[in-house]
C-alpha cells in the first residue's frame, strides 16, 4: 500500500472529529520591540498583524486570540510553541479570575481574560497542543508557517491592521526529520553529506552562512546577498541592526580573525521570504 504524503497525514490528523488544525505564533525584536503575530490553518489561510512595539508574550497570546475569534463555530486544534501562553490559558488564568489576589502583579491580564471569554462563549471544543518551535526539521509545518509570517510582520516595524491571505505551507520533512511525528527530532547519527562523509552536528542555534545555505539549498554567496538585501550584512560584516536584534554575533578565531555567525531559527525564515 502506498504511504500517505506528509500533507495527507497532517490533514488526516486534523480532520479527526472535524477539528480544524491551526498553527499560531508570535515574534518580537528586542522584546519588547517591533512585533508580529500570525495564525495559519491547514488549508493555508492566514491572518497576521504587527506593532511597532510589543512583547513576544503579547504576540503569542494575540495569535491565539485571533485564531479563536476568527473561527467561532469550528472545533479547533491550536498549535503553539509558547508554554507560557498555553499555561496561562489552560492552567493559571482560571485560578486568577476566581481569586483576584492571585492575579496581582501578573502581566497581560486583559488579553488573557479576553481569551478566556472567547473560550467560555464557544459551543465547540478547542484543544491546545504545545509544539517545539524553530524546529529545523519542519516537524510541525503549521507552526513553521506561522513563525515565518509573524517574523515577516515583526520586521515591518510598524503598527499594521489585521491582514488575511493564503500562504503556501511547506509540508516537506527536512534533513534529520523524524517522519514518525515526534517533536524536537534530532538528525540520525549516520547522516552523511553528498560526499559520503559523516555530517558534523551543529551545536546550538548559531550557524555560519555556509551551514544556513545548506539548509536552504543555497550557496554561501547567495545567503550573503540575501542578508545584504535585508539590511543585515554589509561589507562582509553583520550590520549593527543584525547584532542588536540578536540575529548575528561576532566570533574570533585563534588567528584573531573575526567572523560572524547567524541565529538560524531567526534568520532562515527571513532568507526564505527574501527570494
Amino acid at each position: 500500500m502506498a504511504r500517505k504524503s506528509q500533507a495527507q497525514s497532517w490533514r488526516a490528523q486534523s480532520s479527526e472529529g472535524g477539528a480544524l488544525r491551526i498553527g499560531t505564533d508570535g515574534a518580537a525584536r528586542k522584546n519588547p520591540g517591533p512585533a508580529g503575530w500570525a495564525w495559519v490553518d491547514e488549508h493555508g489561510r492566514y491572518a497576521a498583524g504587527s506593532w511597532s512595539r510589543a512583547t513576544n508574550n503579547v504576540a503569542e497570546l494575540t495569535a491565539i486570540k485571533m485564531a479563536l475569534a476568527d473561527h467561532p463555530d469550528t472545533p479547533l486544534v491550536l498549535e503553539s510553541d509558547s508554554q507560557y501562553a498555553i499555561n496561562c490559558i489552560t492552567k493559571w488564568a482560571p485560578a486568577w479570575r476566581r481569586s483576584p489576589a492571585k492575579a496581582e502583579g501578573k502581566k497581560n491580564l486583559d488579553l488573557i481574560f479576553s481569551i478566556l471569554d472567547l473560550l467560555e462563549d464557544r459551543q465547540h471544543p478547542v484543544e491546545f497542543v504545545w509544539v517545539r518551535g524553530h524546529d529545523a526539521t519542519n516537524a510541525h509545518p503549521l507552526n513553521t508557517a506561522a513563525d515565518l509570517l509573524s517574523a515577516q510582520f515583526a520586521d515591518l516595524r510598524t503598527d499594521t491592521a489585521r491582514v488575511t491571505g493564503n500562504h503556501e505551507i511547506d509540508w516537506s520533512s527536512r534533513p534529520g526529520a523524524d517522519t514518525g511525528g515526534g517533536s524536537g527530532a534530532r538528525p540520525r547519527k549516520d547522516a552523511k553529506d553528498s560526499t559520503g562523509k559523516q555530517k558534523r552536528r551543529r551545536k546550538g542555534p548559531w550557524a555560519t552562512q555556509t551551514e544556513i545555505g545548506a539548509e536552504l539549498g543555497l550557496s554561501s554567496i547567495a545567503v550573503g546577498k540575501r542578508l545584504e538585501r535585508l539590511g543585515l550584512r554589509a561589507d562582509k560584516q553583520a550590520t549593527q541592526v543584525a547584532l542588536d536584534d540578536g540575529l548575528a554575533k561576532a566570533r574570533t578565531m585563534k588567528t584573531g580573525t573575526t567572523f560572524y555567525v547567524w541565529h538560524s531559527a531567526k534568520v532562515t525564515p527571513l532568507l526564505s521570504a527574501a527570494e
